[in-house]
């Protein structure tokens, strides 16, 4: 077992250290702590960032999810139904907010379109429960909801009316990413019989305009894989399963041409889990979890693992370009002017939700080398940190030790 986690860690050396082009200097992001207007606050989660740096939130309080937004340094609660449940899981650059809220003594949310002037009860969508997952710059909405048979479906809404963005195959299809042209990235199961290994069923990427649903198709040879994130160019991110599910790589996926952006095989995981207009992907970087009860890599990444920016080509390690002290393990976000929405701690403490502001606006990055990398190893990672990143099948991603 030793063997190979230093095989497969060398080979992460080797694919990252061949594309840095220089030592850092210095810190080239400023990480601002992100606040929770909930106290006690619990667990914050977000997965997306508005080009203002402001962020749709979640905390975990009291043992409920309550969603808030966060501007300028300050957390403030959405004031939405008047229930006891809500989250908030997109932001558009007006500040649109979509999610889910339950209406007073209701414990099913209905989607919701919050702006400044109104919040907008978008419904279930023929099913019990339902949530929006992105809003575009003309507040239209992608989403999921859910039957009362438990399977799960997407929808696009506009304020002319709403669409089943329809299926692969299966019975589960969601939703992760939306442009401004109403063009919807998602995963949908290929059919309902049980993949033979990770007895759950395969799934794919999948990309939706103007009611037709395209398959990413097999990618890398498994039937694996996921567009997680769109961008106004139609260019998406994801992750795809190699031949084998010995490993996945984070990928770009346009018009049925995808670009590998970890070449290499099988033996690590990497996940692109969103892409702004430059084409930047952000995402992370781990080993294969050997327990096949885990699911396919494309979901599940052992730590040590390390919070990635793709830019032109080159992979970076975040790790390298913030202040020591820092520890980054996962990237979730990042905005047109390269903010970046991550999770990390500080000097091994408790893991936060963290936004990197690059110190030279248009040219962000001081690259670290592979030997800081090492070097950094037991400093970014001490005990008591994840053991693994797991991505649940909505596509919220959970540290569990």
């Amino acid at each position: 077992m030793r063997l190979r986690y230093l095989a497969s860690h060398i080979l992460f050396l080797v694919i990252v250290g061949s594309a840095i082009c220089a030592l850092a200097q210095s810190a080239s992001y400023k990480v601002i702590r992100i606040t929770s207007p909930f106290n006690p606050s619990d667990s914050v989660q977000g997965s997306h960032i508005s080009n203002w740096g402001w962020l749709a939130l979640n905390d975990l309080y009291h043992g409920t999810q309550q969603a808030f937004v966060w501007r300028a340094g300050k957390g403030t609660a959405l004031s939405l139904f008047g229930g006891s449940c809500s989250t908030a899981n997109g932001i558009n650059n007006p500040g649109a907010i979509v999610g889910g809220a339950c209406l007073p003594g209701k414990s099913n949310p209905h989607a919701y379109l919050y702006t400044t002037t109104k919040t907008q009860d978008l419904g279930t969508f023929r099913g019990v429960s339902a949530e929006g997952s992105r809003v575009n710059l003309t507040n239209q909405v992608a989403g999921n909801y859910q039957l009362s048979d438990g399977t799960n479906r997407g929808f696009f809404w506009q304020p002319k009316g709403w669409h089943d963005l329809g299926t692969l195959g299966g019975s589960f299809t969601y939703p992760f990413g939306l442009n401004d042209s109403a063009v919807i990235a998602g995963q949908s199961d290929i059919s309902n019989n049980p993949d033979p290994v990770y007895g759950i069923p395969p799934f794919h990427g999948f990309q939706w305009s103007n009611g037709v649903l395209t398959d990413f198709g097999s990618i890398f040879g498994s039937n694996f894989n996921y567009g997680n994130s769109i961008n106004n160019s139609g260019l998406i991110t994801g992750s795809a399963d190699v031949a084998g599910d010995t490993g996945a790589h984070a990928i770009t996926w346009k018009g049925g041409v995808v670009q590998d952006l970890t070449p290499g095989g099988g033996g690590y995981v990497a996940w692109g889990l969103d892409i702004n207009a430059h084409g930047d992907v952000v995402g992370a970087f781990g080993q294969v979890d050997s327990n096949l009860a885990d699911g396919p890599p494309v979901n599940t990444m052992l730590c040590p693992c390390y919070a990635m920016l793709w830019h032109n080509g080159q992979s970076i390690v975040l790790q390298n370009d913030v202040p020591s002290g820092w520890s980054l393990l996962l990237a979730l976000a990042i905005n047109d002017h390269g903010e970046i929405l991550a999770r990390g701690a500080f000097n091994g403490g408790k893991l936060e939700l963290l936004l990197l502001k690059p110190l030279t606006p248009g040219n962000p990055q001081v690259f670290g080398s592979s030997a800081e990398i090492k070097s950094s190893e037991e400093k970014a990672f001490p005990a008591g940190a994840p053991g693994m990143l797991r991505r649940q099948y909505d596509g919220k991603i959970v540290a569990i030790q």
